[in-house]
């Protein structure tokens, strides 16, 4: 090597290094800001459970964080800031579609037959078919995984129901010393409460509830539910149960 290589390799590594040290302030620098911002998430998550929105790990980080910290962001009035949540949460999913089907079925291989064939019912705009499908996996995966039932309560049932799960999990995580600690807490929170999805008879009637719902949209009471957003909301939810896998603390 030349005293001129020699030059250009000194010069290459000097580069390097310096990008090093800037990446790695830069990281330091967005750590600090989360560790600010997870311990505030928690209203925000319960919120977008009542409007049957959920987050997968599956998701690309940056628009996981992005569905994660969109509520500072969203208008204020109920109407403006739901509508503004729909559609953030379709363009997400929307955009991940076809590669979040791919990780479902790769993760869960015995539901393709019921997977794959409600993605084409989806891509086709079939979302009559999607919708119910989806959901049911959503189900299926939690009852597989967790061994704990999705939208059951009553005693009758062999699992205790996934709220339950969810609070016991969120127990065990290290007493949320780190944004990594509630970053994993963030999921089980969205399960945490009673959801609007899993309302029964009497529940929906008290409250007037006429959104989405699983006992609705599969007893053929809900004739409207055959759409898009309906679609993607279903798809959330399977996608949120399938990823839960990657956090689960407590043993099976």
């Amino acid at each position: 090597m030349n005293d001129t290589q020699s030059l250009e390799v000194q010069l290459g590594m000097q580069d390097l290094q310096e990008r090093m040290r800037s990446l790695a302030k830069s990281i330091k620098v967005s750590n600090k800001i989360r560790e600010q911002r997870y311990p505030t998430l928690r209203p925000h998550l319960e919120y977008l459970s009542i409007q049957s929105w959920f987050i997968s790990l599956y998701l690309g980080f940056a628009d996981y964080e992005r569905l994660l910290f969109c509520g500072p962001e969203a208008p204020q009035g109920e109407a403006e800031k739901k509508a503004y949540i729909d559609q953030l949460f379709q363009e997400c999913y929307r955009g991940y579609f076809d590669r979040l089907v791919c990780q479902i079925i790769e993760d869960y291989p015995t539901r393709e037959f019921a997977i794959a064939p409600a993605a084409e019912a989806h891509r086709r705009q079939d979302y009559a078919l999607s919708v119910p499908v989806f959901i049911s996996q959503a189900e299926g995966v939690i009852r597989d995984h967790l061994k704990a039932e999705l939208f059951w309560k009553t005693q009758k049932n062999k699992w205790e129901n996934v709220s339950d799960v969810a609070h016991r999990e969120f127990a065990q995580i290290s007493q949320l010393e780190s944004w990594f600690d509630y970053a994993d807490a963030s999921h089980w929170i969205q399960l945490m409460s009673d959801l609007p999805v899993a309302y029964g008879d009497d529940k929906r009637h008290r409250l007037g509830y006429q959104g989405f719902n699983r006992n609705t949209i599969l007893h053929g009471l809900d004739l409207c539910y055959a759409n898009e957003c309906y679609s993607l909301k279903a798809f959330s939810l399977l996608c949120h149960a399938a990823g839960l896998k990657d956090i689960q603390k407590v043993d099976e």
